[in-house]
Protein backbone atom coordinates (compact mmCIF):
# COMPACT_ATOMS: atom_id res chain seq x y z
CA UNK A 1 0.00 0.00 0.00
CA UNK A 2 1.56 3.77 -0.54
CA UNK A 3 1.12 6.09 2.03
CA UNK A 4 -0.80 9.46 0.97
CA UNK A 5 1.04 12.42 0.42
CA UNK A 6 1.55 14.95 3.58
CA UNK A 7 0.41 12.19 6.39
CA UNK A 8 2.43 11.51 8.92
CA UNK A 9 3.00 8.33 10.91
CA UNK A 10 2.42 7.86 14.57
CA UNK A 11 5.09 5.82 16.16
CA UNK A 12 5.03 4.49 19.57
CA UNK A 13 7.90 6.10 21.94
CA UNK A 14 10.69 3.21 22.13
CA UNK A 15 10.69 1.26 25.38
CA UNK A 16 14.26 1.82 27.47
CA UNK A 17 16.53 -1.59 27.10
CA UNK A 18 15.45 -4.48 29.15
CA UNK A 19 11.79 -3.47 29.70
CA UNK A 20 9.69 -5.05 27.50
CA UNK A 21 7.19 -2.45 26.38
CA UNK A 22 3.86 -2.10 27.91
CA UNK A 23 0.79 -2.89 26.21
CA UNK A 24 -1.59 -0.09 24.82
CA UNK A 25 -5.48 -0.34 25.90
CA UNK A 26 -6.99 -1.57 23.08
CA UNK A 27 -9.29 0.29 20.84
CA UNK A 28 -12.63 0.56 21.17
CA UNK A 29 -14.78 -0.98 18.25
CA UNK A 30 -17.03 1.17 15.84
CA UNK A 31 -20.04 1.79 17.81
CA UNK A 32 -18.82 1.69 21.71
CA UNK A 33 -17.48 4.50 23.50
CA UNK A 34 -14.15 4.75 25.66
CA UNK A 35 -15.01 3.57 29.29
CA UNK A 36 -14.65 6.67 31.94
CA UNK A 37 -12.51 6.65 35.24
CA UNK A 38 -14.80 6.41 37.94
CA UNK A 39 -15.54 9.84 39.34
CA UNK A 40 -13.15 10.68 42.89
CA UNK A 41 -15.50 9.51 46.04
CA UNK A 42 -16.41 12.08 48.62
CA UNK A 43 -15.51 11.91 51.97
CA UNK A 44 -17.62 10.91 54.68
CA UNK A 45 -19.66 14.20 55.95
CA UNK A 46 -18.22 14.28 59.54
CA UNK A 47 -14.75 14.45 57.54
CA UNK A 48 -16.11 17.45 55.45
CA UNK A 49 -17.37 18.63 58.69
CA UNK A 50 -13.37 18.67 60.29
CA UNK A 51 -12.24 19.95 57.17
CA UNK A 52 -14.15 22.84 56.73
CA UNK A 53 -14.13 23.44 60.45
CA UNK A 54 -10.30 23.45 60.54
CA UNK A 55 -9.70 25.51 57.27
CA UNK A 56 -12.63 28.44 59.32
CA UNK A 57 -9.90 28.35 61.68
CA UNK A 58 -7.12 29.11 59.70
CA UNK A 59 -5.76 32.30 59.48
CA UNK A 60 -6.54 35.03 56.52
CA UNK A 61 -4.38 36.83 54.09
CA UNK A 62 -3.26 39.21 57.20
CA UNK A 63 -1.90 36.63 59.50
CA UNK A 64 -4.25 36.46 62.28
CA UNK A 65 -6.43 33.95 62.98
CA UNK A 66 -10.17 34.53 63.37
CA UNK A 67 -12.52 35.70 66.23
CA UNK A 68 -13.79 33.06 67.76
CA UNK A 69 -17.15 33.24 69.69
CA UNK A 70 -17.26 33.47 73.22
CA UNK A 71 -17.80 30.16 75.10
CA UNK A 72 -20.27 30.15 77.92
CA UNK A 73 -17.71 28.04 80.13
CA UNK A 74 -15.04 30.19 80.21
CA UNK A 75 -14.40 31.71 83.89
CA UNK A 76 -14.54 35.43 83.16
CA UNK A 77 -18.28 34.99 81.83
CA UNK A 78 -18.77 32.58 84.79
CA UNK A 79 -18.17 35.29 87.44
CA UNK A 80 -19.68 38.11 85.57
CA UNK A 81 -22.89 36.22 85.71
CA UNK A 82 -23.02 35.12 88.99
CA UNK A 83 -20.58 38.07 90.28
CA UNK A 84 -18.64 35.18 93.10
CA UNK A 85 -16.04 37.55 94.17
CA UNK A 86 -18.17 40.18 95.63
CA UNK A 87 -20.42 37.29 97.07
CA UNK A 88 -17.58 35.62 98.19
CA UNK A 89 -16.31 38.67 100.11
CA UNK A 90 -20.01 39.87 101.34
CA UNK A 91 -20.16 35.68 102.95
CA UNK A 92 -16.69 36.44 104.84
CA UNK A 93 -17.20 40.05 105.76
CA UNK A 94 -20.49 38.48 107.55
CA UNK A 95 -18.74 35.20 109.12
CA UNK A 96 -15.29 37.36 110.06
CA UNK A 97 -17.72 39.40 111.67
CA UNK A 98 -18.47 37.75 114.74
CA UNK A 99 -22.42 38.58 115.26
CA UNK A 100 -24.29 36.63 117.19
CA UNK A 101 -27.84 36.21 114.90
CA UNK A 102 -30.23 33.34 115.84
CA UNK A 103 -31.33 30.89 113.10
CA UNK A 104 -28.34 31.12 110.88
CA UNK A 105 -27.42 27.39 111.54
CA UNK A 106 -23.81 27.72 111.47
CA UNK A 107 -23.67 24.17 113.46
CA UNK A 108 -26.18 22.67 111.06
CA UNK A 109 -23.70 24.02 107.96
CA UNK A 110 -20.68 22.38 109.32
CA UNK A 111 -22.29 19.04 110.24
CA UNK A 112 -23.90 19.17 106.74
CA UNK A 113 -20.05 19.73 105.54
CA UNK A 114 -18.39 16.79 107.41
CA UNK A 115 -21.60 14.02 106.74
CA UNK A 116 -21.42 14.89 103.40
CA UNK A 117 -17.29 14.32 102.98
CA UNK A 118 -17.98 11.12 105.39
CA UNK A 119 -20.46 9.95 102.22
CA UNK A 120 -17.28 10.86 99.80
CA UNK A 121 -15.05 9.54 101.51
CA UNK A 122 -16.22 7.06 104.55
CA UNK A 123 -12.89 6.97 107.03
CA UNK A 124 -12.38 3.71 108.72
CA UNK A 125 -13.94 4.35 112.43
CA UNK A 126 -16.81 5.42 110.88
CA UNK A 127 -17.00 1.91 108.37
CA UNK A 128 -16.56 0.20 111.58
CA UNK A 129 -19.03 2.26 113.80
CA UNK A 130 -21.61 1.29 111.11
CA UNK A 131 -20.45 -2.72 110.92
CA UNK A 132 -20.59 -2.65 114.73
CA UNK A 133 -23.96 -1.34 115.10
CA UNK A 134 -25.44 -4.24 111.91
CA UNK A 135 -24.08 -6.32 114.03
CA UNK A 136 -26.27 -5.21 116.99
CA UNK A 137 -29.09 -4.69 115.31
CA UNK A 138 -28.95 -8.25 113.58
CA UNK A 139 -28.47 -9.67 116.54
CA UNK A 140 -31.45 -7.91 118.54
CA UNK A 141 -33.19 -8.74 115.84
CA UNK A 142 -32.98 -12.03 116.35
CA UNK A 143 -33.00 -12.14 119.88
CA UNK A 144 -36.46 -10.34 119.78
CA UNK A 145 -37.63 -12.90 117.26
CA UNK A 146 -36.85 -15.58 119.10
CA UNK A 147 -38.49 -14.17 122.57
CA UNK A 148 -42.05 -13.50 120.38
CA UNK A 149 -42.02 -17.03 119.24
CA UNK A 150 -41.31 -18.39 122.64
CA UNK A 151 -44.39 -15.92 124.04
CA UNK A 152 -46.92 -16.50 121.50
CA UNK A 153 -46.87 -20.73 122.11
CA UNK A 154 -49.07 -22.24 120.67
CA UNK A 155 -51.33 -19.06 119.41
CA UNK A 156 -48.96 -19.05 116.66
CA UNK A 157 -50.53 -18.50 113.10
CA UNK A 158 -49.29 -18.07 109.95
CA UNK A 159 -52.37 -15.98 108.44
CA UNK A 160 -53.64 -12.75 109.51
CA UNK A 161 -56.38 -13.82 111.58
CA UNK A 162 -56.49 -15.23 114.32
CA UNK A 163 -57.61 -19.02 115.51
CA UNK A 164 -60.36 -20.51 117.08
CA UNK A 165 -58.08 -21.46 119.92
CA UNK A 166 -56.38 -18.17 120.12
CA UNK A 167 -55.59 -16.25 122.96
CA UNK A 168 -54.68 -12.48 123.63
CA UNK A 169 -51.12 -11.85 124.46
CA UNK A 170 -49.87 -8.90 125.95
CA UNK A 171 -47.18 -10.09 128.21
CA UNK A 172 -43.48 -10.46 127.45
CA UNK A 173 -42.12 -8.97 123.90
CA UNK A 174 -45.92 -8.17 123.39
CA UNK A 175 -45.45 -5.64 126.02
CA UNK A 176 -43.17 -3.68 124.35
CA UNK A 177 -44.91 -3.94 120.83
CA UNK A 178 -47.86 -5.11 119.32
CA UNK A 179 -46.33 -7.00 117.19
CA UNK A 180 -42.68 -8.49 118.75
CA UNK A 181 -42.14 -10.44 115.60
CA UNK A 182 -42.61 -8.55 112.87
CA UNK A 183 -39.99 -6.08 114.29
CA UNK A 184 -37.68 -8.87 115.05
CA UNK A 185 -37.95 -9.55 111.56
CA UNK A 186 -37.18 -6.09 110.00
CA UNK A 187 -34.20 -5.86 112.95
CA UNK A 188 -32.93 -8.91 111.29
CA UNK A 189 -33.12 -7.46 108.01
CA UNK A 190 -31.96 -4.28 108.46
CA UNK A 191 -28.34 -5.84 110.39
CA UNK A 192 -28.07 -8.15 107.59
CA UNK A 193 -28.32 -4.71 105.04
CA UNK A 194 -25.85 -3.13 106.91
CA UNK A 195 -23.37 -6.29 107.43
CA UNK A 196 -23.09 -7.01 103.84
CA UNK A 197 -23.17 -3.43 102.85
CA UNK A 198 -26.08 -4.33 100.18
CA UNK A 199 -28.26 -1.16 99.09
CA UNK A 200 -30.66 -3.83 97.83
CA UNK A 201 -31.19 -5.73 100.93
CA UNK A 202 -31.94 -1.95 102.13
CA UNK A 203 -34.43 -1.48 99.70
CA UNK A 204 -35.85 -5.22 99.79
CA UNK A 205 -36.48 -3.99 103.88
CA UNK A 206 -38.27 -0.94 103.06
CA UNK A 207 -40.76 -2.79 101.17
CA UNK A 208 -41.12 -5.81 103.96
CA UNK A 209 -41.58 -3.22 106.34
CA UNK A 210 -44.54 -1.78 103.80
CA UNK A 211 -45.71 -5.54 103.73
CA UNK A 212 -45.76 -6.09 107.57
CA UNK A 213 -47.78 -2.82 108.58
CA UNK A 214 -50.50 -3.83 106.02
CA UNK A 215 -50.38 -7.09 106.94
CA UNK A 216 -50.61 -6.22 111.14
CA UNK A 217 -53.34 -3.87 109.93
CA UNK A 218 -55.15 -6.70 108.71
CA UNK A 219 -54.46 -8.77 112.14
CA UNK A 220 -55.44 -6.14 114.46
CA UNK A 221 -58.82 -5.47 112.71
CA UNK A 222 -59.41 -9.10 113.79
CA UNK A 223 -58.23 -8.80 117.30
CA UNK A 224 -60.42 -5.58 117.99
CA UNK A 225 -63.33 -7.81 116.64
CA UNK A 226 -62.93 -10.90 118.60
CA UNK A 227 -61.75 -9.08 121.97
CA UNK A 228 -62.62 -5.85 123.08
CA UNK A 229 -60.11 -5.39 125.15
CA UNK A 230 -57.79 -4.92 122.62
CA UNK A 231 -58.67 -1.49 121.82
CA UNK A 232 -57.06 -0.14 125.46
CA UNK A 233 -54.18 -2.68 124.82
CA UNK A 234 -53.77 -1.09 121.50
CA UNK A 235 -53.86 2.92 122.34
CA UNK A 236 -51.33 1.60 125.46
CA UNK A 237 -48.45 -0.29 122.91
CA UNK A 238 -47.07 1.06 119.76
CA UNK A 239 -46.92 -1.26 116.72
CA UNK A 240 -43.52 -1.90 115.88
CA UNK A 241 -40.75 0.77 117.28
CA UNK A 242 -41.27 1.18 121.55
CA UNK A 243 -42.78 4.66 122.21
CA UNK A 244 -42.22 5.71 118.58
CA UNK A 245 -44.24 3.56 116.12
Amino acid sequence: HVMPAGRRVRTAPASPPGKAPSPSPPSPLPGETASQPPPPQQPPAFARAAMSSGQSSAPDATGAAPAQPPSPLQPEKFDEMFNLSELSEEIASEIASGEKQLGRGEALVVAQLALLACVAFPPGPVQQLLDGTSIAVLLAGGVYLASSLFDLGRNLSPLPAPRKTHELVTKGAYATVRHPMYAGVLLAVLGLAGVTHSGARLALAALLWYVLDEKASIEEAALSERYPEYNAYKAKVKKFIPFIY
